[in-house]
């Protein structure tokens, strides 16, 4: 039991430690306060005046989805999610 309580918790840490974006020349004032993309890049202007968020694209398959593959521990773009499609 004292195992298994253990395992808890760390995973709870690394589901936490593997939700933060990716902020580029941003303010500590910004990267304390904007949490809403998981996987992401947040990009500031040199004057602090401009934001821009990109997020992962959306993608489908043409034919008969059969999975779906994504990696929350990289660094966006790698941490985008794909579809896994059935060759037809």
């Amino acid at each position: 039991m004292k195992h298994f309580g253990l395992l808890c918790i760390f995973l709870i840490l690394i589901h936490f430690s593997t939700q933060i974006p990716k902020f580029e020349n941003c303010p500590e004032s910004v990267t304390k306060t904007f949490n809403t993309c998981e996987c992401c890049t947040v990009k500031c202007s040199a004057e602090g005046t401009e934001m821009q968020a990109l997020a992962c694209p959306l993608s489908h398959c043409a034919g008969t989805q059969i999975g779906y593959h994504e990696d929350k521990t990289k660094v966006y773009p790698d941490c985008c999610g794909h579809p896994i499609c059935k060759e037809e």
